[in-house]
């Protein structure tokens, strides 16, 4: 008995022996070079095992930019962090047919069922955008406010869509007081975590500071914390509370993406937390930058560049029937502080011709140059229906430390305009919907100079076409739109560009600044009436917005809709700056059919969008008769 138990004892022994060297842990770094000079630096390495890297994606909507998202998300995954965040603005949102929403959520997972690392869902202004909104997320993601503990760092999501305040046409934030009692309670229960990671879509401190936002902020200041946000579609940071606060541009929401010297740019954010807290890299789709964003890199990045050179052609406009030649000038500009050499070619045309057909100049650090250029039509074609003549712009510089020449180009479309006449009117016109007080809507859109959203479901004048006109007097524009549409569709509580709805956009600034718009600004610089008669009442889109006194209203009729709008002469006076005189105008309509899917809606442009590249300077330009 005793040689038995002293052989199972030997054996015991040598069993934790060989376990305690199976779990040995190998050396990280070995190397047989000692008490030598070594080819590195030292051996602190970067391996904490408490430290880890995560992901923080912003705002993929808003006027989203097709593909930007998803080519994000290959080089997020290219970057394998452990996991990811997002700000919001997920889908497009602003519906509340069960059907549109539903599809908007299965694009999106669509596209982040791509990612390795887990997402994690923010509520934007675009993702519950009404009640509907908000019941569709519950059903898909459940809670809108929610966190989490990843390896004692508290992640705290915050909906600032609580209750969507964007379904009563308010675009801010809110915060229930039962969410603020839940982050209260969270923060209550996780007194010890090393640090504390705020998510949340609006900024709610600024430009003032929401009430359950400071309450939560109070409840903050007992810790380290960091807060993200989006929303802005501009990089931005503050310090508040002694924290760092941010708020990050765009991962395909619009952006004039001018350069991380004004924070406009797609971007992710990589964020590694460490014993001291979040360390911050804004990865750009080509590129990385620092936690500030690039905002000190001096202003010399070629969007920036690009975005401070200027060229633009006059308003080449004419009152006759038709176009047969006439005086302009082609202005460049060079507002960077580089010099830079500009050349202009007008590419051939089928009936239009420039003289000059070339100039060029180098124009030094806020230099401009305006050459004067005539334009002839050498065809007897009515012009309306002529493409527009190209000026080919090609401006180059030599960016400090960058090898060669940098060079940018654009096209600028020059067409003339026929000048329309805004007549005074002989009787006095009701804003009541009816065309009675009308002589005549002589301006009829046969064919439209753009057709947005999706042109092949605008099947011609049968489908959907309208007509309108401009009459003044001593206190008032006047706005009549008849639109005749094949099949109708109303709903109430939405946007006019969401069904059967109508936009009158009305510039009255002075020249040039009204003539080269490019849409910038909506209800600052410009006036715009986005308005739908609805299933049971006119809607109108930010009315608070509109200037004191206007008026309009927007009927159904057995073939389609009419509008008609009043808006008084102070505001033009204030916004010409004098007695108004001149104005610029474009209309659209949005047309919906049944028998298509409803979110594939046409949207048809009398004039080509402001915002877009077709858009041409001066077109739809009025004068006072």
């Amino acid at each position: 008995m005793k040689k038995n138990s002293v052989c199972m004892y030997t054996l015991a022994a040598m069993a934790l022996l060989l376990t305690s060297c199976a779990t040995m842990k190998q050396p990280v770094f070995e190397s047989d070079l000692e008490g030598v000079p070594t080819p590195w630096t030292h051996e602190k390495f970067q391996n904490d095992p408490d430290e880890f890297q995560f992901v923080i994606m912003s705002d993929h909507t808003g006027y989203m930019r097709k593909g930007i998202f998803a080519k994000a998300v290959k080089q997020v995954n290219w970057m394998q962090p452990e996991f990811v965040m997002s700000v919001g603005d997920l889908i497009e949102g602003y519906r509340k047919s069960p059907e549109d929403v539903q599809g908007m959520w299965d694009d999106f997972e669509a596209i982040i069922a791509d990612l390795d690392a887990p997402f994690f869902h923010v509520a934007g202004n675009h993702d519950k955008s009404n009640d509907v909104m908000g019941e569709i997320w519950k059903e898909r993601f459940g809670p809108s406010y929610y966190h989490f503990v990843y390896k004692n760092v508290l992640f705290l999501v915050i909906d600032t869509e609580d209750p969507p305040l964007a379904q009563d046409g308010a675009l801010q934030p809110d915060i229930s007081a039962e969410q603020v009692a839940y982050v209260t309670k969270v923060l209550n229960e996780n007194p010890e975590v090393r640090w504390t990671c705020v998510f949340l879509h609006e900024p709610c401190w600024t430009p003032k500071v929401h009430p359950g936002w400071a309450e939560i902020e109070e409840k903050l200041k007992e810790r380290p914390y960091t807060v993200f946000s989006g929303h802005w579609h501009h990089y931005t940071t503050y310090e508040r509370n002694g924290q760092a606060y941010y708020v990050l541009a765009t991962t395909g929401g619009s952006s004039g993406l001018g350069g991380p010297a004004i924070g406009e740019f797609d971007h992710f954010m990589w964020v590694t937390m460490t014993e001291e807290g979040p360390r911050i890299a804004n990865i750009l789709l080509d590129g990385i930058l620092g936690a500030d964003g690039g905002r000190n890199s001096g202003g010399m990045s070629p969007a920036l560049i690009d975005k401070k050179l200027y060229s633009v052609c006059a308003p080449l406009l004419f009152d006759t029937k038709s176009f047969s030649s006439a005086e302009t000038e082609f202005t460049i500009k060079n507002d960077t502080q580089l010099p830079v050499t500009a050349v202009v070619e007008f590419v051939q045309h089928q009936c239009f011709t420039a003289s000059p057909k070339q100039f060029d100049a180098l124009l030094k650090p806020g230099a401009k140059l305006s050459q004067p250029i005539v334009i002839h039509n050498t065809n007897a074609k009515s012009d309306s229906t002529l493409p527009p003549l190209i000026a080919r712009v090609t401006f180059t510089c030599q960016i400090p430390g960058k090898p060669g020449t940098t060079t940018f180009t654009r096209m600028e479309q020059i067409l003339p305009a026929q000048l329309q006449k805004v007549e005074k009117t002989t009787k006095e016109i009701s804003i009541d919907g009816k065309l009675n007080d009308w002589a005549s809507l002589p301006i009829r859109c046969q064919t439209p100079a753009q057709i947005l959203k999706n042109p092949e479901n605008w099947l011609g004048t049968q489908d959907s076409t309208f007509r309108f006109g401009l009459r003044h007097d001593t206190d008032f524009l006047y706005v009549a739109v008849e639109v005749k549409d094949d099949d109708a569709y109303y709903v109430d509580g939405e946007h006019a560009w969401f069904q059967d709805g109508l936009e009158i956009r009305i510039d009255a600034r002075p020249d040039p600044v009204r003539s080269t718009g490019k849409g910038d600004k909506e209800f600052d610089d410009f006036l715009v009436i986005s308005i739908v008669p609805g299933q049971n009442q006119t809607q109108i889109y930010k009315h608070d917005k509109l200037p004191k006194g206007l008026q309009a209203v927007s009927v159904t009729t057995p073939t389609g809709h009419i509008t008609e709008a009043a808006i008084p002469v102070s505001y033009l006076n204030d916004k010409q700056g004098s007695a108004w005189q001149y104005l610029r105008v474009n209309i659209a309509v949005d047309d919906f059919d049944h028998g298509k899917n409803g979110t594939q809606n046409s949207q048809i442009w009398w004039y080509p969008d402001w915002r877009t590249p077709e858009s041409f300077t001066g077109s739809g330009t009025f004068i006072k008769k």
